[in-house]
């Protein structure tokens, strides 16, 4: 609407006119948060672990897991809005969380595999956990908190999959292929 009312009247103002700007600011803004905060995270994962690798293999399930979210976006016809923009620096915290165990874990044992022990049960309760805080969202009646709920429990599911499924696998390859985690 706001673009077609420019288009005939490049100087029109007015509420309609300023909410638009400002989501347009916002969304651009979370945006720009979750760049930032996903660098600072990946400086603090490489002084931490001190190796490229095991910081970039840390840091793929926040990636991994937010490209499927976005993919599950697209597939439920969902786009990002002035409510849910919010995951994506949300997505780097949760995120990151659930590779370090998992690496941590690998230095400590030397093994890929994490479903019997307690690390893959605690990344397990820990991303079901946020997905029910999440998805009880889904409930609201505001269109906006809905599509919140729906995207961070599409996100923390990727990110979970991503750490628990892909991440021990590329561990196992690295581990054969006898590069240092």
């Amino acid at each position: 609407f706001c673009r077609e009312v420019q288009g005939v009247a490049p100087k029109a103002t007015g509420t309609p006119r300023g909410l638009y700007e400002f989501i347009d600011i916002l969304q651009h803004g979370y945006i720009k948060a979750a760049v930032w905060a996903f660098l600072v995270i990946a400086v603090m994962v490489y002084v931490d672990l001190r190796t490229p690798l095991a910081t970039a293999l840390t840091l793929m399930p926040i990636v991994i897991g937010t490209i499927w979210m976005v993919g599950g976006m697209v597939l439920l016809g969902l786009q990002f809005n002035p409510a849910n923009i919010l995951t994506l620096p949300l997505m780097v915290g949760i995120g990151v969380a659930y590779g370090i165990y998992v690496v941590r874990r690998y230095r400590e044992d030397g093994e890929a595999t994490f479903y019997g022990k307690s690390t893959g049960r605690a990344v397990m309760l820990s991303a079901l956990t946020a997905v029910i805080a999440f998805a009880s969202l889904l409930i609201g009646a505001h269109r906006g908190i809905r599509s919140l709920g729906l995207v961070m429990s599409l996100g923390v599911i990727g990110c979970l999959l991503a750490s628990l499924a892909l991440l021990p696998a590329l561990l196992e390859i690295a581990r054969r292929r006898g590069w240092k985690v």
